[in-house]
């Protein structure tokens, strides 16, 4: 879904996307390889391949200090649309979503003052 939702709606980006995605689908066969090799054997740099997962049919795994493993998978039935909404809201602040509460139904936030050299203490906003 994450992957989908950052697929360009932009007609160049959009192209690039899927046209990797497809030569990546011809070239890995359903096999899962090393990015290094799939970059290679597409005459391209492996980090390039990122932009076909957004098509949701290429799937990288980052395995820590590991080469990145990528393979290929079915479309998703997912319209790009609906991810790319799904992902706006996990992405949206919490104030946004909550911006109908007022500051009154909110917690008091603390800082920390200062009220004699050596001494510190809590108080609240409202004060």
């Amino acid at each position: 879904m994450f992957s989908l939702g950052t697929l360009p709606d932009d007609a160049k980006g959009l192209r690039r996307a899927q046209d990797l995605a497809a030569r990546l689908n011809t070239v890995l066969a359903g096999t899962r390889v090393p990015y290094g090799q799939a970059g290679h054997a597409l005459g391209v740099h492996p980090n390039s391949l990122r932009y076909a997962a957004a098509t949701g049919t290429v799937l990288i795994r980052w395995d820590g200090a590991r080469q990145p493993e990528i393979w290929t998978v079915p479309p998703p039935e997912t319209d790009p649309g609906d991810a790319r909404l799904d992902l706006a809201a996990i992405k949206a602040p919490e104030s946004s979503r909550s911006s109908s509460a007022s500051s009154s139904t909110m917690p008091p936030r603390q800082v920390l003052t200062s009220t004699q050299p050596g001494c510190s203490q809590l108080k609240s906003s409202r004060e």
